[in-house]
């Protein structure tokens, strides 16, 4: 079997599993997703974040600390992610970063150094992120 082939598997499967895993969120899961990015590529990455998104919203999870604007813009970036065959989620440090941003009081202020984790993120008040490095401009 070709690397290609197996990444084709991986993403088949975490397309069709990952989704079901991740039904009814709860700290051991986002920490076992967290587990899973780290130790993945991007790609998987970025369909392990895109199933707790879609997980959270499908079934009213009330484990996050971000709100309902937030996620719903998340998948819109999915969404067009899929119709423009781009990812979201383009390392494992970004992928992890974006899931612990779902559960943890401070968020990095790294979110705003791309752009469509900025359009998702600028939901948030500012006293969500930690600030303290961040110029003015």
């Amino acid at each position: 079997m070709t690397d290609k082939n197996i990444l084709q598997s991986k993403l088949n499967f975490v397309e069709k599993i990952y989704p079901t895993a991740f039904i009814n969120i709860d700290s051991n899961k986002i920490d076992k997703a967290v587990d899973i990015v780290q130790s993945s590529d991007a790609k998987v990455a970025n369909k392990t974040v895109e199933a707790i998104v879609n997980s959270y919203i499908e079934n009213n999870n009330n484990f996050f600390k971000v709100d309902n604007e937030f996620l719903e813009r998340a998948q819109e970036v999915f969404a067009s992610d899929k119709i423009n065959k781009t990812q979201f989620i383009k390392s494992n440090e970004q992928g992890e970063l974006f899931l612990k941003s779902l559960y943890q009081d401070e968020i990095s202020s790294t979110v705003f150094q791309d752009p469509q984790m900025s359009y998702i993120f600028s939901t948030l008040p500012a006293s969500n992120f930690a600030l303290s490095n961040v110029s003015p401009n």
